[in-house]
């Protein structure tokens, strides 16, 4: 496997699902970890199951599907950095390149956001968070 494979989602690593269910929140995504664990060796090990190497759906390069390799790669970016992602990102790419934000709003965009409430529950009232982004009021009716 290689890291194109990950890179492209070629690599047979893949989401076992359920046709039975919905949707469950993936085994890795719902385990405890410990904080004195390696998690990225936790998550592997979960990953693998009862089987010697982490299953794959087909060869990698073969197919395409949705998987665990994005999951993959940010272990591989924390690994060979020493940083979180989120660290390693904030200082390679988005600092650098002076993004707040991974989205643009447009002026008409701007003026149908609303201010982001939460519920106060000691007085039952609706107050707005400090420092939060405002969303967009979306009428069903008008959709």
């Amino acid at each position: 496997m290689k890291i194109a494979h990950l890179l492209n989602f070629s690599s047979g690593l893949y989401y076992p699902i359920k046709e039975d269910i919905v949707f469950v929140i993936p085994e890795p995504y719902a385990t405890t970890y410990n904080q004195n664990e390696d998690v990225h060796e936790r998550f592997f090990n979960v990953l693998k199951g009862p089987y010697p190497a982490i299953p794959l759906q087909f060869e990698p390069g073969t197919d395409f599907t949705y998987g665990w390799s994005s999951d993959i790669l940010d272990f591989i970016v924390e690994k060979l950095s020493g940083k979180t992602l989120e660290v390693y990102c904030q200082e390679n790419m988005s600092g650098p390149l002076g993004l707040t934000t991974s989205f643009y709003l447009t002026p008409e965009i701007k003026e149908k956001l609303i201010p982001l409430t939460y519920g106060n529950q000691q007085t039952g009232s609706f107050e707005p968070w400090a420092e939060q982004m405002k969303l967009i009021q979306m009428d069903p009716g008008k959709a």
